[in-house]
């Protein structure tokens, strides 16, 4: 990954109009990444495109990614897809900011378990693979913690 603002947006954009792309989902955390968004894929793809915003409230589902270097087959990776037959419970701590050099707070944001929704990927610009899985909160995030660790 990189950092913010070094075009990303624009680069998927890009690459989904050469490849042909006729239907787009782009999933962000943020409304605010949403709207930029929007406006990238509009540039890009100029009046071909219909874009969207689809918001929800309810903030009880994340996807996480594995450390690269696995597959559906790790050892950790089934771990946490078989957490609940194994007797392993997994918990969510939060940063709100991973840059911050001072508080390194991190936020308890509940039990979770994994959906069973499961892909493996190539990470890009490499040849290793990692995992998104799909977790469910027990209790979904209350809509004012999520605002503030989401938020700048």
């Amino acid at each position: 990954m990189t950092r913010a603002g070094t075009g990303k947006t624009y680069a998927s954009a890009f690459v989904m109009r050469e490849l042909g792309f006729k239907r787009v989902l782009f999933l962000v955390h943020r409304n605010q990444i949403a709207k930029q968004a929007k406006v990238s894929f509009e540039r890009v793809f100029g009046s071909r495109i219909k874009a969207g915003l689809v918001s929800g409230s309810k903030h009880d589902c994340l996807i996480a990614i594995s450390k690269s270097g696995r597959s559906i087959a790790s050892e950790d990776v089934q771990n946490f897809l078989h957490a609940t037959e194994r007797g392993i419970q997994v918990h969510l701590f939060v940063r709100k900011n991973k840059d911050d050099k001072i508080s390194k707070e991190f936020y308890y944001l509940g039990h979770m378990q994994a959906s069973g929704n499961v892909r493996e990927f190539v990470m890009p610009n490499t040849d290793k693979t990692a995992v998104e899985i799909e977790w469910m909160l027990d209790v979904p995030v209350r809509e004012d913690l999520y605002e503030y660790i989401v938020n700048e």
